[in-house]
């Protein structure tokens, strides 16, 4: 499919360049083919592989099973188009997922795209929101703001990319809004940043094999 459309892509740019460049231009695309990805399409399937002989059931039932098609489909499709490998683990764990924990069709139709848009900073701000956020404690009844909090634990992080991240997440519903100026509430129980739907969005990529 990638290699398809990338050849439709390729010979509608060819068709406006001079004969000369658009031979170059062609070599070029050819030697990524060959080269980057090559080498990506196998990574993506070491990744898979690694996880599905974890996995206790039998090959069979996942060669007729719908769901585990369709998301294999669309994240091999995901997988060979970013560089960033930390993303095809993310997706290969989101497959397995597909098939363990029964994730359907509309999940993965929905999930698959806001992955392959994300930045890693995007994921790693749902998972610390998730995972570490309501841990947080701080000395001298110092209550940050949200987005303090933010610059605090994504240190490095330009903060107009941190707060295009959270604003992204914000429009795909996947957590809450908030005033860049509110504070934390530190009583009983803290304000929850993620909605239902960002939650499912971390089950839905949270590494499972192997770990449980």
């Amino acid at each position: 499919m990638i290699y398809q459309l990338m050849e439709i892509g390729i010979k509608t740019a060819s068709g406006f360049l001079p004969g000369p460049v658009s031979a170059a231009f062609n070599a070029i695309v050819d030697g990524v083919k060959e080269s980057i990805l090559t080498k990506r399409a196998e990574k993506w399937k070491q990744e898979v592989i690694s996880r599905l002989e974890k996995l206790e059931m039998e090959y069979e039932s996942l060669i007729n099973n719908d769901a585990f098609a369709t998301s294999l489909i669309k994240t091999s499709e995901i997988a060979i188009k970013t560089e960033s490998d930390e993303k095809r683990a993310m997706l290969a764990d989101a497959l397995i997922n597909t098939v363990v924990y029964n994730f359907d069709e509309a999940k993965t139709l929905t999930f698959l795209p806001l992955i392959e848009k994300y930045t890693i900073l995007h994921i790693q701000i749902i998972k610390y929101l998730r995972e570490d956020y309501k841990k947080e404690r701080f000395t001298n009844n110092v209550i940050p703001t949200f987005m303090v909090l933010f610059k605090m634990r994504f240190n490095g992080i330009d903060e107009a990319y941190l707060k295009k991240a959270v604003k992204d997440l914000q429009n795909d519903y996947l957590v809450e809004e908030f005033k860049d100026d509110s504070k934390i509430e530190f009583w009983n129980t803290r304000f929850e940043l993620l909605t239902k739907l960002g939650n499912d969005f971390y089950d839905y990529l949270k590494p499972r094999i192997g770990k449980e």
